[in-house]
């Protein structure tokens, strides 16, 4: 596995955090459009903290991943008023407070954009008192205005399956539900704020759940569409075998095996690993699982063998 950690300052705390939702959304994408997939491929973890410091950590953990570790700084945002308007409500649903945009966001964005990334390993000290020339200091809430918001739940559940396929049902949902945060974020501007997990006498589950502010207009028939295109993107990129060959490499960062413990009671070593993730074996877990979007008392459903078919 290789790691790279980038940062970057600005003039406003505020501006430091919109960037930050807007340079991971333009990360995704480009990871994306090479066919590599969250959680298998590569896992981006992206903060912000006052007062503008941009902080971002990245795992890129195959050798497809890590053949463009030098292009990652040079991605640059999407200033356009969707994305800003999408990366703005991501904001609104996080903090659960009102934010206001004006034209002063697009150019203060585009001189941040335009400051290079940092390496920290090649890093001595970084100076956050050196604000960016002429940088606007922009407050996105200056009345401080509460929003109301509400949750929304995706879940992916299959009856109880063979012992040794629940551990591979855990590692290949949350890739699978990983992919899927990022499609819900970056369309409609949720936030991803937990996962959980349960198992009874019938069924596995793992969920994500999202923040939605009153800002949102929420039809599940539009999400679960938008799910279907990502899980179809997957099945297109022969997900199963990939899934096969990183799982089953002794290089590939491996899923926590305690947290596989807690939920199989099989304790799965690196050996382990390529005897349970064979490719018949992921296959059998996709066609087993259904996807679930609720919100409120609505929800609606989705079998995945109607897309992973063998």
């Amino acid at each position: 596995m290789l790691k790279t950690t980038l940062v970057k300052i600005c003039g406003s705390t505020d501006l430091a955090h919109l960037y930050e939702h807007l340079f991971y959304d333009a990360l995704v994408q480009f990871m994306t459009d090479r066919g590599l997939v969250s959680r298998l491929d590569y896992f981006i973890h992206g903060r912000a903290f006052a007062p503008g410091l941009i902080h971002f950590d990245i795992d890129l953990y195959t050798e497809e991943a890590q053949s463009i570790k030098n292009d990652l700084t040079e991605q640059r945002i999407n200033t356009d008023d969707p994305s800003v308007a999408v990366a703005l409500l991501q904001l609104m649903s996080e903090n659960k407070t009102l934010f206001h945009g004006n034209k002063k966001i697009f150019e203060a964005l585009a001189k941040v954009d335009e400051q290079p990334w940092q390496n920290l390993d090649l890093l001595n000290t970084l100076d956050l008192s050196a604000k960016i020339h002429d940088d606007p200091n922009i407050n996105f809430n200056p009345t401080k205005e509460e929003l109301i918001t509400s949750t929304l739940k995706l879940t992916l559940s299959a009856e109880i399956l063979e012992q040794k396929l629940t551990p591979l049902f855990i590692v290949v949902g949350r890739i699978i539900l990983s992919n899927l945060e990022n499609t819900l974020m970056d369309t409609y501007g949720y936030y991803a704020f937990g996962e959980s997990g349960r198992k009874n006498s019938t069924s596995l589950g793992l969920s994500s759940l999202f923040r939605a502010s009153s800002k949102h207009r929420l039809k599940l028939t539009e999400e679960l569409s938008d799910c279907k295109e990502t899980l179809e993107w997957l099945n297109g990129i022969d997900f199963a075998n990939k899934a096969h060959r990183h799982l089953t490499s002794l290089n590939i960062h491996l899923p926590d095996e305690l947290e596989i413990y807690d939920a199989s009671k099989l304790l799965i070593g690196r050996i382990g690993w390529r005897n349970i993730a064979t490719k018949s074996n992921i296959q059998k877990v996709l066609e087993a699982a259904k996807l679930n979007i609720k919100y409120n008392k609505e929800d609606q459903e989705l079998e995945l063998s109607q897309i992973f078919r063998n």
